[in-house]
């Protein structure tokens, strides 16, 4: 899919206007207040709490939902920039703050030990008014994925994907492991498999079903898991975010149409190619076909 909004930054990165010295997508400022907010609660707020205020299973918690907010935002920055400086504790200006990057190696170890950690102090579900804290299943499927990454050839094999000078993230291992490490498939399979049996055990998760094989059926179906939310046991861990209502700026850039409050906002949104859609066929089998002058395809369209 290609964005419709011409000069928008969601165009530019799909068509690939992006490069090292203009990431679109640079979290690595917030990603660092995360985490230093993070190890401000754990070491000189919690610490503080009486437990006449927050007894131990509310703090134990809170330190479950902070390990797994500091696994985050660590993977976020792991993701976009290989190995990073690995930060520990809350950091003063007396402290030295010329940290080294860690290899690759060592920022997969120290986030998949956080997502350890964050499992076993949280719950698998909450109470339909707590919904969006982190879960057990959300910290152990973000194990999983850090392990996917790592177990990638992008990252996991005997030749470097960068070729091109400077050597230097390659040459310290920052950018990959320095050869390829089969164990690390077995570890990904074995942390997928630990989160498949956390949810057997304990009844989740499961995906909403509809109660009609029908398009209202199945509107009616996403509507209750991705809107609603009631009963929920799908989610693994739930953003919430407000504006225009139940609409938020992502919805508004994506979909076609937005009732904004104000009337409706026309924005294209993401808008898939004739030749993607061509790739699919209709689900009565049919190929797809659109005829500009007498289809109009989004108008009470139950095929696609």
């Amino acid at each position: 899919a290609v964005h419709a909004v011409v000069g928008s930054g969601m165009q530019r990165w799909g068509e690939g206007g992006w490069s090292p010295a203009d990431l679109l997508d640079n979290p690595l400022n917030k990603c660092y207040t995360g985490i230093r907010r993070s190890f401000i609660f754990e070491e000189e707020i919690l610490p503080l709490v009486d437990n006449n205020v927050m007894g131990e299973f509310g703090k134990k918690l809170c330190l479950g939902q902070i390990y797994f907010l500091r696994t985050y935002y660590n993977l976020e920055i792991l993701k976009r920039f290989g190995g990073y400086p690995l930060v520990k504790t809350v950091l003063t200006t007396s402290d030295d703050l010329n940290i080294p990057r860690s290899t690759y190696d060592e920022c997969v170890d120290y986030i998949v030990d956080l997502c350890g950690q964050a499992a076993e102090l949280l719950p698998i579900t909450y109470a339909t008014n707590q919904l969006g804290r982190a879960t057990k299943g959300a910290a152990l499927a973000l194990k999983a994925r850090t392990l996917l990454y790592a177990a990638s050839p992008l990252f996991n094999d005997n030749v470097p994907y960068c070729t091109e000078p400077p050597q230097d993230a390659v040459t310290n291992h920052q950018v990959w492991y320095g050869a390829y490490k089969p164990e690390l498939w077995d570890q990904c399979l074995q942390a997928c498999v630990d989160f498949f049996t956390e949810l057997q055990s304990r009844g989740y998760y499961e995906l909403t079903q509809a109660t009609e094989a029908t398009a209202k059926g199945y509107r009616d179906a996403y509507n209750k898991a991705y809107f609603t939310r009631e009963n929920n046991k799908e989610l693994l861990i739930s953003t919430h975010i407000s504006r225009f209502g139940k609409f938020n700026s992502w919805d508004e850039w994506q979909y076609i149409f937005v009732n904004s409050g104000n009337g409706t906002v026309i924005t294209g949104g993401l808008t898939p190619t004739l030749e993607f859609m061509e790739m699919f066929p209709m689900s009565n089998g049919e190929p797809f076909q659109l005829n500009t002058a007498t289809d109009l395809f989004y108008t009470d369209n139950d095929y696609n």
